[in-house]
């Protein structure tokens, strides 16, 4: 006897979603692993071992709806470029880390930010508008300020990491990799972002993974290091205000010490 599944089945395969992929970025020690392995473990590790890739599986609730997660946890090493750029290419959003006790992990943000628009600016996919075009350069992003329990080492102040957030126009958070709520909330926000950035950017339309590539490599590169020139001038200018002001007797706008 063939048994056949149900129309009601079929059509729940047809809904059923693929597999996001999450993308950890950052550099070497501000906790992306610890991230990772808070989110689908619970676990936190206190020992620091550098990652060249890892992947972990893992499974979500978000808005009642099941999703499941691949978190890719890539090495912090700048020199890896080309993993790293593979890394951006698989991914449906990004959380890109800095430790709040190191202000050279904060300052790779930008960068950071500007790889992540200039893989994608490649990979458009057709039939998108100007505007929808734009957005996909970016694709959704949360920045993400790790150690915040480690309040007396803070470098990188929160409202910096606000500044900046609203520089890059990604969501920005604060957290501990040892609170597993904390980690939780930020892996939500960030599949929440996805299933967003999806439903408006490509509504009804079919065959999402056709993709106009770039003519020129030159154009591709060049303009997106036009976009990283411009947003890297506006926060450098943000970061010789933030030390003006640290300078003067009451700085304005600026709490180090808020959570």
């Amino acid at each position: 006897m063939i048994l056949r599944a149900s129309k009601s089945q079929n059509l729940l395969r047809k809904r059923r979603p693929k597999c996001l992929t999450i993308t950890l970025l950052g550099d070497s020690g501000v906790g992306k692993s610890c991230i990772a392995l808070q989110a689908c473990c619970s676990q936190f590790i206190k020992s620091y071992d550098p990652t060249i890739e890892e992947s972990f599986a893992h499974t979500v609730i978000v808005d009642d709806e099941r999703h499941d997660l691949e978190l890719l946890d890539g090495s912090g090493i700048r020199e890896y470029y080309a993993l790293q750029d593979e890394r951006v290419r698989r991914a449906d959003g990004y959380v890109i880390v800095y430790s709040i006790t190191s202000r050279s992990s904060f300052d790779y943000m930008a960068a950071l930010h500007a790889q992540i628009r200039s893989v994608r600016e490649c990979r458009i996919p057709a039939g998108l508008d100007k505007a929808s075009a734009e957005q996909w350069k970016t694709g959704p992003i949360i920045l993400v300020g790790t150690k915040n329990d480690l309040e007396s080492d803070r470098i990188v102040s929160k409202q910096e990491g606000h500044d900046l957030a609203k520089i890059l126009g990604c969501q920005f958070a604060e957290i501990t990799a040892k609170s597993h709520d904390q980690v939780s909330t930020v892996l939500s926000d960030t599949v929440r972002m996805v299933v967003n950035f999806r439903l408006k950017l490509d509504p009804g339309r079919s065959g999402p993974e056709a993709e106009t590539h770039c003519s020129s490599k030159t154009t591709c590169t060049g303009g997106c290091k036009s976009w990283a020139r411009k947003h890297i001038h506006l926060f450098s200018f943000m970061k010789r205000s933030h030390r003006t002001a640290k300078t003067s007797a009451a700085p304005i706008g600026l709490n180090p010490g808020s959570n």
